[in-house]
């Protein structure tokens, strides 16, 4: 077992002295990203509506200036003004207001939706990155045990003790973990890049441990912002509904008028007025119509969408136990096995006991277990990134 911990706390002394941890990475995200900045200005946008809802309809003026004349007479006055002020009457008002509310609420749910969606690829990206990282350490090692099996069979073939055949296997196998190598580097630094195109900034180098494996929380559906902002989309149209039905009634203005006297010129008279719709043959029937099968088209979908999300939050807890369990099973058994065959292969070699063909298949067989155990990891990291984007980070 001690090969493989300290092959371990090699990687885990390169992944935690230098770059950004996630933590790290989040915490500048939310400083600088663009895209949270410009989520962060989409509340406004539910601000303003409360604020218009709040505000009384403005009023009318018309102003009327004219004289009449005639051959026998001077003139008379046409002269005359008025004012007039629609009311919010049955409520009207106070539905605006409160339907108003509820889409500033819709709104910042669907921000958190965004925000949960962006950490989650974040989370993704960045333990996608560490764990080339990681392969490219795993892709060293196995660099290591090809140049130095090479040098043994090179010398040994120099002097006469091992096979051309044996010699150009050897050197083979060196090419090829160097090309492997260069290949597990080539993909680290593409994994830093998609990552810095999501933060938003240049990541250079991340740190962390993918053995460091999250713990699931419980989700409460009811509670989760997506589902949340399906019900508040319902609640708006509560709203709406309720407001289409005061608009539907009489809407009345009250009206100050005033006008010139036309017998008594520079004398106005003045009056108050009253007017109002009447709803005979309009009473926003269609639209309460298309409301109504609107609102139960969201139960529709609020309902399939909670044992939707029940089903993928249960298939990413057992994908994580079962890969977890993997993971403890190859420490468990696979790898003191094949660190112990390994070690048995290096001295076998020397000794001229097994070939060094032989001897390549149990390290292709240990760096490949590795390898997959590396997989495992990554994968684990990769179905919490779907539970972040759900709503399961703390």
């Amino acid at each position: 077992m001690w090969f493989f911990k300290i092959f371990v706390i090699c990687l885990l002394f390169t992944a935690v002295s230098y770059g950004e941890s996630f933590d790290q990475l989040i915490k500048k995200v939310l400083q600088e990203s663009p895209y949270i900045q410009s989520l962060e200005k989409l509340k406004e946008e539910g601000k303003g509506a409360v604020k218009t809802a709040k505000l009384l309809p403005n009023p009318e003026a018309n102003i009327t200036f004219g004289r009449l004349y005639s051959q026998t007479d001077s003139g008379f006055a046409l002269t005359d003004f008025y004012i007039s002020q629609p009311l919010k009457l049955w409520g009207s008002r106070k539905f605006s207001i409160e339907k108003a509310k509820q889409y500033q609420q819709y709104l910042e749910y669907q921000v958190e939706v965004l925000k949960n969606s962006y950490i989650g690829e974040l989370y993704q990206l960045f333990f996608r990155a560490l764990y080339k990282k990681e392969s490219v350490l795993s892709a060293q090692k196995s660099l290591n045990i090809a140049r130095k099996s090479f040098q043994f069979i090179r010398d040994s073939y120099k002097l006469g003790e091992e096979s051309k055949i044996n010699f150009l296997r050897a050197r083979r196998e060196l090419e090829k973990a160097e090309l492997e190598y260069q290949k597990a580097v080539l993909e680290y630094k593409t994994a830093l890049k998609e990552l810095s195109a999501k933060a938003g900034f240049t990541v250079d180098k991340v740190e962390g441990s993918l053995d460091k494996l999250p713990a699931l929380r419980s989700i409460d559906i009811e509670k989760l912002p997506y589902t949340a902002s399906l019900q508040s989309e319902i609640k708006q149209i509560d709203k709406e509904i309720q407001l289409q039905k005061a608009l539907a009634k009489p809407q009345i203005s009250v009206e100050f008028v005033g006008g010139e006297d036309p017998v008594d010129l520079g004398k106005y008279e003045f009056g108050i007025g009253i007017t109002s719709t009447i709803p005979v043959f309009n009473r926003n029937q269609g639209e309460i119509l298309k409301l109504s099968a609107k609102k139960s088209s969201l139960h529709s979908r609020l309902n399939y969408e909670k044992r939707r999300l029940l089903s993928y939050i249960e298939k990413i807890s057992e994908g994580i136990k079962l890969f977890s369990r993997q993971v403890k099973e190859i420490d468990r058994k696979v790898i003191p096995q094949l660190e112990e065959g390994i070690k048995l292969a290096e001295e076998s070699l020397k000794l001229r006991e097994i070939t060094p063909f032989e001897f390549y298949n149990w390290k292709s067989e240990y760096i490949q277990t590795i390898n997959y155990r590396l997989g495992l990891l990554n994968e684990i990291h990769q179905l919490y990134g779907e539970y972040i984007k759900i709503g399961g980070l703390k």
